[in-house]
C-alpha cells in the first residue's frame, strides 16, 4: 500500500545542504544556492542518479558539479536541437498535408466531413480552428481579413490559408490525419 508524501518543502538553502551533505562535490554552497535558485532541485535532480549509490544517496567519491553541470546543459542543448527539429518537421508535415488535399479535392477540403470518421470530432476541431484564427493576431490575418473582407461576410476564416501559416493548431492536424 501506498504511503503519503508528507515530506516538507526545502528551501534553496537546505536543498544545497542536502545535496552538499550526501557528498556533493566541486561548488560552494553559495554558488549551489543560484543555481537551485534558477534550476530547480527537482529538475536537476535527474541528472545527480548517476553520481551517487542508489542504496544511500550519496556521491560518489570522483562525482563533481562539473560533471552533473554538464549533463544538464548537453541535455538542454540536445533538447533545443531537437524541439527545432520537431518545428521544422510538424511545418513539413502541414505543408504536405495543405498541398496533397487541396491539389487531391479542393482549397476546402478540411470541410468535408466525408474525409472524417468522426463527425463530431470533426466538427469540434473546426470549432478549435476557428477560436485558434480568432485568437490570432499575425500580420498575415489581418492582411487576409482586409484583402478578402467580402469573403468574410459568408465564411468567418479560409482554413486554406490559416493551413499554411501558424495559426494552425498541430493537433488538430494530426487528429485530422490520423482519421483517414
Amino acid at each position: 500500500m501506498p504511503i503519503p508524501y508528507n515530506k516538507p518543502p526545502l528551501t534553496p538553502e537546505q536543498q544545497a545542504d542536502l545535496l552538499l551533505s550526501r557528498g556533493l562535490r566541486g561548488i560552494s554552497k553559495a554558488d549551489l544556492v543560484k543555481k537551485l535558485e534558477s534550476v530547480s532541485y527537482y529538475r536537476l535532480r535527474g541528472y545527480t542518479y548517476p553520481y551517487q549509490d542508489a542504496s544511500n544517496s550519496m556521491f560518489f567519491a570522483n562525482a563533481d558539479w562539473d560533471h552533473i553541470w554538464r549533463d544538464y546543459l548537453m541535455d538542454s542543448r540536445l533538447r533545443s536541437i531537437l524541439f527545432e527539429s520537431i518545428g521544422h518537421i510538424e511545418i513539413a508535415f502541414r505543408t504536405q498535408l495543405e498541398l496533397a488535399m487541396s491539389a487531391g479535392y479542393s482549397s476546402r477540403w478540411y470541410e468535408k466531413d466525408s474525409f472524417f470518421f468522426n463527425k463530431m470530432r470533426h466538427t469540434r476541431d473546426l470549432s478549435e480552428l476557428s477560436s485558434d484564427w480568432a485568437r490570432s493576431d499575425e500580420d498575415f490575418k489581418r492582411h487576409y481579413e482586409e484583402k478578402y473582407a467580402a469573403a468574410f461576410r459568408f465564411r468567418k476564416f479560409d482554413f486554406f490559408y490559416l493551413l499554411s501559416n501558424t495559426v494552425f493548431n498541430f493537433g488538430v492536424a494530426e487528429r485530422g490525419f490520423l482519421h483517414f
